[in-house]
């Protein structure tokens, strides 16, 4: 029973090995092949990332300014009093 387990667990992590390096592998048999320009593919990889890293900061900047915007209108108002 536990070598069978044992046995799953290794093909999954064996699986799930193969699936994260299928990509890298790809591109290298590509560029070996000569079917892409590894310089091109890491500029247009670059400017990806650049795009993504820009629009993750345009998101969290603007999160933030309606963050600190609900705080300074919170601290505006009056406090409630009970009696």
């Amino acid at each position: 029973m536990a070598n069978t387990r044992m046995n799953s667990d290794l093909a999954h992590a064996t699986g799930v090995a193969i699936g994260k390096s299928a990509p890298p592998a790809g591109v290298l048999g590509l560029a070996a092949l000569g079917a892409i320009d590894m310089t091109f593919l890491v500029g247009l990889l670059t400017a990806g990332y650049i795009l993504l890293q820009s629009a993750y900061l345009l998101w969290k900047w603007a999160k933030e300014r309606r963050e600190s915007q609900k705080f300074i209108a919170a601290m505006e108002k009056p406090p409630e009093h009970k009696e």
